[in-house]
């Protein structure tokens, strides 16, 4: 009985562990690195002005005139 008891512990704590470190290790913290954002306005810089969501909701995607985020509606700044 009690080595039932200790069997079912150790897969529930062993069931815990491995749950929480694949759901810790697959997650995205959203955050992008500002060396990627960079090379993305570089490569798009020419001699005409160049608009993009200030919030990013595009992930990096210029617009060639003003207006609007087609996602979240705020008006494209320029970059």
């Amino acid at each position: 009985m009690i080595m039932k008891k200790k069997a079912m512990i150790l897969g529930a704590v062993t069931f815990l562990f491995i749950g929480t470190a694949s759901f810790v290790g697959c997650g995205n913290s959203g955050e992008k690195p500002a060396q990627e954002e960079a090379v993305k306005t570089e490569e798009v810089a020419h001699d005409h002005k160049h608009y993009q969501c200030p919030m990013d909701c595009e992930e990096g995607k210029v617009y060639e005139a003003e207006g609007s985020c087609p996602v979240c509606k705020m008006d494209l700044k320029e970059v």
